[in-house]
């Protein structure tokens, strides 16, 4: 017998959709949404959507239709790369280069106007769901929270996705120290 999960699994990976109907574009979109049309860097959208996606252990069913692998900097999913690059070229977000107080640039994605207000309505339909508590409070975290807190967030809870990790002994050494504004050499 087929248990449910093998069963969703298996529409998610068929479709490209979540257990809502939802594609990784809408996840996307709705992330860009929550965080005013802005999203700075794509190792914080990322992790943005492991987040989302990890919420499965919760709800016992795909959250995120995106798979994550260990990676240089903790979970990646090349479905992500994928879909940012199809939504680029549809023109539904840009990218671009934005140069940081002397560190390396950090890659900007912008929606469009047309692209916000789908990520609006994908947020709308969110909110209707049981989940939508969870949800909001995932994408407060990978909005709003510095950027080196999202990743020890990361890293703390799943450090099975750490193992590949060119950071994880530095972010260690910085979450025990306290330090709040590592240097260039802590991150690369």
């Amino acid at each position: 017998m087929v248990s449910i999960m093998s069963q969703l699994h298996r529409e998610l990976r068929e479709t490209g959709q979540d257990a809502l109907g939802l594609t990784i574009d809408d996840w996307i979109l709705a992330l860009l949404a929550y965080a005013g049309g802005v999203i700075r860097g794509k190792t914080r959208l990322q992790k943005a959507l492991f987040i989302l996606n990890r919420l499965e252990e919760v709800y016992k069913q795909p959250i995120v239709p995106a798979s994550f692998k260990p990676y240089d900097y903790g979970p990646w999913s090349p479905d992500v790369e994928r879909a940012l690059e199809r939504m680029r070229e549809k023109g539904m977000v840009e990218t671009y280069s934005e140069p940081t107080n002397g560190e390396e640039p950090v890659t900007v994605i912008k929606a469009s106007p047309e692209a916000l207000e789908r990520g609006r309505a994908v947020l709308d339909r969110l909110k209707e769901t049981s989940a939508w508590q969870d949800i909001k409070a995932r994408m407060h975290l990978a909005v709003h929270a510095p950027l080196l807190e999202l990743l020890w967030y990361v890293y703390d809870i799943w450090p099975e996705y750490t193992s590949n990790s060119l950071i994880r002994r530095r972010l260690r050494l910085w979450r025990e120290k306290k330090l709040l504004y590592p240097t260039k050499s802590f991150i690369y």
